[in-house]
């Protein structure tokens, strides 16, 4: 993991207000040598950066790869759903199957639901936002390679 800047969001004319400073002064060479302007130069743009640039955590993309937007309740059903579904491979009871058969579909359910209040976000803010559609176009029209037909 590491952390990705916000490019497109830089505060411009805070970042350049920041910078306005007399730089004949800062990098005066009589008294410094090159790799101490070199760090000067770099300390204020780092700076600069840290103040007026955001940043988020890049996560792995292995993390993303199967995200669904969950909330607390469906986390919860899932769960549920996992102790049912072990619960009934131990016993083999069929009580214990129709309560997970119930469970299961309460979270496809619920899945729906929320892939439907997403698309539904997604496509109210797609003037707005259209990165953000862009993206979700982009994660769905993805092509998949499968493995390809055996020659005989």
């Amino acid at each position: 993991m590491h952390n990705h800047l916000y490019l497109n969001l830089i505060d411009y004319a805070k970042l350049r207000e920041f910078l306005h400073v007399n730089w004949d002064y800062l990098l005066d060479g009589r008294g410094n040598n090159v790799d101490e302007m070199w760090d000067t130069f770099t300390s204020l743009i780092t700076e600069g950066m840290n103040a007026f640039v955001p940043k988020h955590l890049h996560r792995s993309i292995n993390s993303k790869k199967n995200f669904q937007p969950f909330n607390a309740d469906l986390r919860h059903l899932v769960h549920r759903k996992h102790r049912l579904w072990n619960h009934w491979i131990k016993s083999r009871n069929g009580q214990v199957y129709k309560e997970y058969k119930i469970v299961r579909n309460k979270v496809k359910r619920e899945t729906v639901k929320l892939i439907q209040k997403e698309q539904a976000k997604i496509s109210a803010e797609c003037k707005s936002n259209p990165m953000k559609f862009w993206k979700y176009v982009n994660r769905k029209t993805k092509n998949k390679d499968n493995v390809s037909d055996l020659k005989w």
